[in-house]
């Protein structure tokens, strides 16, 4: 008898490892088969057609051609600034956007000022989501270029990619959109408050969405850190980025470390937000959270940006500008 227990228990315990190790299988596929359909569910519709619109390569080429040499840092109504504003024109062009330019003259400064403006009308055309960067930059100082590439070329590949996005859907938005590249941002911040102040009913615009520097990963691409800001008047602003990010930015290594700043809708910054904060138009103001220290100098260049990072505050702010818009 002892002979069979032990048999018998030998038996029950190799059946008992068999049934262990078949049951974590079944649950190792199952997650497998779980992550591939939400994976596949994120990244199908809309938000996977857009998705596909972000294309590195052409991120690329935008800001390392546009803080190259010849644009001479690309100074308000300078021939630089002239020559990065037709660049920019046949880039929506060739996307499918009819550019539009703002064109004014400034008396503080004596100088020519061209914002450039594509839109998409919405199913909405009475409310506006409006979404800018501004392509100014220093210009030249002392016989050395500053070429800008993260302040703001940064910012304006933003814009042009998730502009390349909404064209990518396929289908009207939501509401009307604007996509915005504003001029003379670098002194007083002339040519978005042109625009907002000169807007026929800025009570109808819903949201404003900035970049300014979103460039630059201090900390490293890992985990890379980027300033979220928001006109305090509006607090569902802070929870639609949390609420959300996680699924914008479905996998773990592929987040940013976002810090949250709460900004005074008192129409003060340092950056093209103000305007509509004056207005108290909600709006998100995506930028650095410390100033590099390549800001405003010759050595803010093209190969000094993070990629992988810019790719994610573009991803991130594309799925915020379409959910508010859909709820």
């Amino acid at each position: 008898m002892s002979k069979i227990n032990r048999l018998l228990e030998f038996i029950t315990t190799i059946y008992s490892i068999f049934v262990q190790r078949f049951s974590m299988k079944i649950i190792q596929i199952t997650i497998l088969v779980l992550t591939f359909l939400s994976s596949s569910t994120l990244y199908s519709g809309p938000f996977g057609r857009a998705s596909k619109a972000i294309r590195i390569g052409e991120i690329q080429e935008l800001i390392i051609e546009l803080s190259s040499d010849k644009y001479q840092g690309r100074k308000t109504d300078s021939e630089g600034s002239r020559m990065a504003a037709k660049y920019l024109d046949s880039t929506l062009l060739a996307i499918g956007y009819n550019p539009v330019r703002q064109n004014f003259y400034s008396p503080e400064i004596n100088k020519n000022v061209s914002n450039i403006l594509v839109k998409i009308e919405g199913k909405d055309t009475n409310s506006f989501v409006i979404i800018g960067a501004h392509y100014d930059g220093q210009g030249v100082k002392d016989n050395r270029i500053y070429h800008g590439a993260d302040d703001n070329l940064s910012g304006v590949a933003a814009v042009m990619t998730i502009a390349r996005m909404y064209k990518a859907i396929g289908r009207k938005p939501a509401k009307t959109m604007i996509f915005a590249f504003w001029d003379c941002e670098e002194k007083d911040i002339i040519g978005s408050n042109y625009f907002v102040s000169n807007f026929y009913k800025p009570e109808r615009i819903s949201l404003y969405m900035n970049f300014d520097m979103v460039g630059r990963a201090n900390n490293g691409d890992k985990f890379p850190e980027v300033s979220y800001a928001w006109n305090n008047n509006f607090p569902y602003l802070k929870t639609l980025c949390i609420d959300n990010v996680h699924k914008a930015l479905p996998q773990k290594r592929e987040s940013l470390n976002i810090k949250y700043e709460m900004r005074w809708g008192d129409g003060k910054g340092g950056s093209d937000y103000a305007g509509f904060s004056k207005l108290n138009i909600p709006y998100i103001a995506w930028m650095e959270v410390e100033m590099h220290p390549d800001y405003h100098k010759p050595t803010d260049t093209s190969d000094k940006i993070s990629w992988v990072k810019l790719e994610r505050v573009i991803r991130l702010s594309y799925y915020l500008s379409a959910k508010l818009m859909n709820n």
